[in-house]
């Protein structure tokens, strides 16, 4: 970022909630990630699921591979827009 004369920035974190309960937390990790595009995390209480853009920058749309935790297990796999 510095290379690019980017500052760094707090990123908002946002939550889905029903009935005053948060169902799930979405929260940004990063524009520039090694080999990626960028990160977002979603947040619950029974797992925790990654996305991040593996397309090729400035390539159009994103190609979304997630990985998701649950307890001590992690499973990886390209997603489609079928998967949402």
């Amino acid at each position: 970022m510095r290379r690019f004369q980017v500052s760094s920035v707090e990123m908002p974190t946002y939550g889905i909630v029903r009935d005053n309960a948060r169902l799930m937390r979405v929260q940004p990790k990063g524009l520039w990630v090694i080999g990626a595009n960028g990160r977002v995390d979603l947040v619950t209480k029974a797992a925790s699921l990654i996305l991040v853009d593996a397309s090729e920058p400035l390539s159009g749309p994103p190609r979304l591979a997630k990985s998701m935790r649950v307890a001590n297990r992690s499973v990886r796999r390209l997603s489609t827009k079928s998967c949402f």
